[in-house]
């Protein structure tokens, strides 16, 4: 994405630009005098006319910068273009400011399960950490104003708020209720954050392309390598895209060299963009993808994929395969534009395609085990499944596992539990059976056999008729959690 200082002419005079004064009646004419300048854009010209007739004339009185704002949405309506939008002045800041995760409020992740809205994270350095507030604390009110009813986008509107400004967060943990009194200020959400397991895989999320995201992607995969790990996962799940430049420059983390994309213009004309300078890594990578990996997360799946530096797995990406450039407008507005068509290395589409994973996997928690066991160390595998999130061969991450438990028995989600093993879950619906296939056997789960059960519209499989089936598994259970281990045949 780049950023223009000024916008182009044409926008300048639509807002800018005068005329003589006119009275137009119906069957006249606009004087001569507006048509001196012959070789004038006639276009412009017009909208230059339109413009100060309106504004001028119309009975309605109409603000200049209402009328403005009104003839450049309508421009941009008209192209049926997404990605291309006017931003006024508000608009552009806050957009500026979710590009660094950047937001004003008091520092947590809020979730909703049966009981309620719950804190899933604390944000380190923020007003919710410095106040005490925890994780898995249900919050029944904000400002004095039950949140029972609410819907999550709502609450989260009650508890953001300009820097400065106080909030009273009322919650629940255990049997006692207490309240916080906290002053919001700017908050700044990880980009990049990582993490390494308990096999020596190191683990990097990546949530946004953001101007300095590279150099914190570089710093953090420098840590990582520094603690000697022999594998990498690297998370662009529900990463929507951004900053160009700094795709490229994670790129360069594990590619020397060579084609980063082909752009097509206005022109249609495909023009290659080279790097160099670029260096790799001597352990396998993986990339996981889903359904809303976009944009700037194609770009770098693309170059890693098509230059064999990396497994992809997940769920077919978005399909976002152009390229916005912003250009700033007079009183602070901008408008975003779509400028360009980009393929991938190989020339692979990927604008309304997006592109396939090496490895297709359903689910959050599958997807990450999968990751997991093709890596040098996933040969052992630990699950722990608790209430908000679980943890896998160490590493906490904010997801959840359907678990149902039936006085001593407990269900896990099949698929989960075919993960674990290296296999795949199929479901016959008209046998009401779930098949788990192995390299050497498959087994079957028959529904209300006892061995398995459906909740929601879940396939869920008893883990002693699992154990049972699959020596390689084990587990236990508490009131609070269930472990699972497996290792591989």
């Amino acid at each position: 994405m780049t950023i223009h200082a000024g916008g182009k002419s044409l926008f300048r005079k639509v807002v800018f630009g005068l005329l003589l004064p006119a009275t137009i009646l119906w069957g006249a004419y606009v004087p001569s005098a507006v048509y001196a300048e012959e070789q004038e854009d006639t276009a412009a010209l017009q909208l230059n006319q339109v413009f100060e007739v309106i504004r001028q004339t119309h009975i309605s009185g109409i603000q200049d910068q209402e009328l403005a704002n009104k003839a450049i949405e309508a421009m941009v309506e008209s192209l049926n273009d997404p990605y291309t939008t006017f931003m006024d002045q508000e608009e552009f800041e806050e957009f500026m400011k979710s590009m660094d995760q950047q937001l004003e409020g008091i520092g947590v992740r809020v979730g909703v399960d049966e009981n309620g809205f719950y804190i899933a994270e604390v944000l380190p350095g923020t007003p919710a950490e410095e106040s005490g507030l925890a994780e898995d604390d249900y919050i029944v009110a904000v400002d004095g104003q039950p949140v029972s009813g609410l819907e999550l986008h709502e609450l989260t509107s009650l508890i953001k708020g300009a820097a400065g400004t106080k909030v009273t967060v009322a919650v629940q943990r255990g049997n006692e209720q207490l309240e916080f009194v906290l002053e919001r200020r700017t908050v700044q959400d990880p980009v990049v954050t990582s993490k390494v397991l308990n096999n020596n895989t190191g683990y990097i999320r990546l949530s946004s392309f953001s101007t300095d995201g590279g150099q914190s992607f570089a710093d953090e995969l420098a840590g990582l390598k520094a603690k000697g790990i022999t594998g990498l996962i690297l998370d662009l799940r529900d990463n929507t895209g951004g900053v160009l430049e700094t795709a490229q420059n994670i790129a360069k983390q594990f590619v020397k060299e060579g084609t980063f994309l082909y752009v097509k213009g206005r022109d249609q004309e495909e023009q290659a963009l080279t790097f160099e300078g670029g260096t790799s890594v001597s352990f396998p990578v993986i990339v996981l993808v889903n359904e809303f990996s976009a944009s700037a997360s194609e770009v770098l799946t693309g170059v890693l994929q098509d230059y064999g530096a990396a497994t992809v797995i997940g769920k077919k990406t978005f399909g976002k395969g152009s390229v916005q450039e912003i250009y700033r407008l007079a009183g602070g507005a901008a408008i975003k534009v779509t400028t360009e068509e980009y393929l991938t290395p190989k020339k692979r589409p990927v604008n309304n395609v997006g592109l396939e994973p090496d490895v297709v996997v359903e689910g959050a928690v599958p997807q990450l085990i999968t990751a997991l066991r093709h890596t040098p160390g996933g040969d052992r595998l630990e699950l722990v499944i608790q209430k908000h999130s679980i943890v896998l061969n160490g590493g906490k991450f904010l997801q959840t596992v359907p678990v149902f438990r039936e006085g001593e028995n407990v269900y896990v989600h099949s698929r989960v539990l075919a993960a674990l093993l290296g296999a795949e879950a199929k479901w016959d619906g008209k046998r009401q059976a779930v098949d788990i296939i192995t390299s050497s056997a498959t087994k079957t789960f028959t529904i209300d056999s006892k061995e398995a059960v459906n909740r929601d519209g879940i396939s869920m499989i008893l883990l002693d008729s699992a154990v049972k089936h699959f020596p390689q598994l084990q587990w236990s259970a508490d009131q609070n959690e269930v472990k699972i281990r497996a290792e591989k045949e």
